[in-house]
């Protein structure tokens, strides 16, 4: 499998230098749509589209020469389906531009340079601030909030959001901006990078401020937040480790936007509803979900099916995507010979 080589001028910090200076109307339940996702969006991207969220900065540094990392981090270097050992790729951060906010739970304003300030919804516990653990995004769909992410990462049976920020992680949902239009993502239906840069300052501050490891960033989003993600996905392949696609994909076969990091074999976890898993009869989200996992195999990354059987919804793999995220930061292959006991035979690979 060939991998799509172009980069951007993202604007990247070298891991170790941050940490040394660091002491859709849809309805997510399946219970009945509340709106509409709208007809397919008309994407207009050509597969070239350069838009990065940073195109005010120089081209980027990014750690994946061939200098060893440190010895102490416990991975097997021989083993293929592990790649955090000595030498491997390391996830490039990008910088703060703007102030952060002191992290706490509840609404934080966030200000990256150039656009609008943005209202951001956190999860997090103080045990954050010792540093180390992830950062889990959410993207909601049209018509949707922020609290979807409750529905998103929780099952009825466990609050895996509360296991994320037991462990010193933080759980980001951001507030979509009401310039958007139809759809609460710029990506949905466009390549507007406004969201892109909300992440990186995101980020940024997560790790100045407080530690979170760059190794443990992740992204999930349902329906227009699904296909947000999608793209995301290989527009910021520079330090995602892994994401999980509900009711998303790639508004074409043969599409793909712009890889920042090729070299990056990030995990996605593609979840759908089947055959029922459309909406207004001209979405078509399990053949968006296919065309996405087509691009994702081509450019040799490692994808893991599932289809819930429950239509345009979320379904009920939560505590499957908590642990799929826990086993995959950056470079983590550990399912490439087969899935866990427990994901079958809902889940599989494709």
């Amino acid at each position: 499998m060939h991998k799509n080589r172009r980069r951007g001028p993202i604007a990247l910090v070298p891991v170790a230098l941050l940490l040394l200076g660091v002491g859709c109307g849809d309805d997510p339940s399946g219970s009945g749509e509340s709106g509409s996702t709208g007809d397919a969006p008309a994407d207009t991207d050509d597969g070239d589209d350069e838009s990065t969220g940073d195109p005010t900065e120089d081209a980027a540094t990014e750690s994946d020469s061939d200098s060893p990392a440190d010895s102490t981090t416990g991975t097997d270097p021989t083993d293929p389906t592990d790649d955090t050992g000595p030498g491997m790729l390391e996830p490039g951060m990008p910088p703060v531009t703007g102030t952060c906010p002191t992290f706490t739970e509840g609404d934080l304003m966030f200000n990256p340079a150039g656009i609008e300030p943005r209202l951001v919804r956190i999860w997090m516990d103080d045990i954050a601030y010792e540093g180390g653990g992830r950062l889990q995004f959410y993207f909601h769909g049209t018509g949707g909030s922020p609290a979807e992410a409750e529905w998103g990462f929780n099952h009825y049976d466990r609050n895996n959001i509360d296991l994320v920020t037991a462990a010193g992680g933080i759980v980001v949902a951001p507030y979509n901006d009401p310039a958007t239009g139809m759809f609460p993502w710029w990506l949905t239906n466009g390549d507007r990078d406004d969201d892109l840069l909300l992440m990186d300052e995101i980020v940024a501050c997560a790790v100045s401020e407080l530690g979170i490891d760059p190794r443990r960033i992740h992204s999930s989003g349902f329906s227009a937040g699904g296909m947000h993600t999608s793209k995301a996905s290989f527009l910021r392949s520079v330090y995602l480790a892994s994401v999980v696609i509900y009711s998303g994909g790639f508004v074409a076969p043969g599409y793909a936007p712009w890889d920042t990091q090729p070299d990056n074999d990030f995990a996605a976890m593609v979840v759908h509803g089947g055959v029922n898993d459309t909406y207004g009869g001209s979405v078509q989200f399990l053949q968006m979900s296919h065309w996405y996992i087509e691009q994702l195999q081509e450019s040799g990354r490692f994808a893991i099916e599932c289809d819930h059987g429950e239509g345009h919804s979320i379904g009920p793999q939560q505590n499957l995507v908590h642990q799929f995220f826990e086993d995959h930061p950056f470079g983590a292959k550990p399912y490439a010979g087969g899935l866990p006991e427990g994901f079958g035979p809902v889940c599989f690979l494709p």
